[in-house]
């Protein structure tokens, strides 16, 4: 049961970013479900997951989930990143930028302040 449940935390580490981006209602579900430390219901959290990546992309999704992973990013980044963050989230807002340009911009971020966390996350593969 502990590897189950190991496998099943590593699952989350991986997917939880690119959940938030598409459904706070499902990320929200599967923390709850976590939570459930001695069972968690494995087949609804990978459920969950699945269907997550499947629903369209929504702008307030999207900017929710880059505002958590600048969150790890906010305090290392110098003026000019701060600044070039607020402008892309502004863009995307008007539509004038895509999810993807965020995306990009926070892995170059990732790449010049390595986080061992995020480095493992799937956030960045999937647009």
């Amino acid at each position: 049961m502990k590897k189950e449940i190991y496998e099943l935390e590593k699952l989350w580490a991986e997917n939880k970013y690119l959940v938030l981006s598409r459904s706070q209602k499902n990320y929200k579900k599967i923390r709850e479900l976590l939570k459930e430390k001695n069972n968690p219901n494995s087949t609804e959290i990978i459920k969950l997951i699945e269907d997550s990546k499947n629903l369209p992309k929504s702008v307030p999704n999207a900017i929710n989930a880059a505002e958590h992973i600048w969150g790890y990013f906010k305090n290392l980044a110098d003026e000019n990143e701060k600044e070039s963050f607020q402008k892309l989230i502004a863009s995307f807002k008007k539509s004038e930028v895509s999810e993807k340009n965020i995306k990009q911009f926070l892995k170059r971020l990732l790449e010049k302040y390595p986080n061992s966390y995020l480095i493992k996350s799937n956030y960045f593969d999937i647009d």
